[in-house]
């Protein structure tokens, strides 16, 4: 069964891979996350900034 994760941790995960510009693959493994699964989430960021955004 899929996991489920939160906008929260998916916006703190993107934010540190764009923004402060970390590496993707050690990022994913810090948090313990499928490396294909950090790429759909930047995938998704870089379309629309606002995809992880509480509302």
């Amino acid at each position: 069964m899929p996991r489920k994760y939160e906008k929260k941790l998916k916006q703190k995960i993107v934010t540190i891979i764009v923004d402060k510009k970390n590496s993707t693959k050690k990022t994913a493994e810090k948090y313990d996350i499928p490396l294909k699964t950090v790429e759909k989430w930047i995938t998704a960021y870089n379309k629309d900034k606002n995809v992880f955004k509480e509302k």
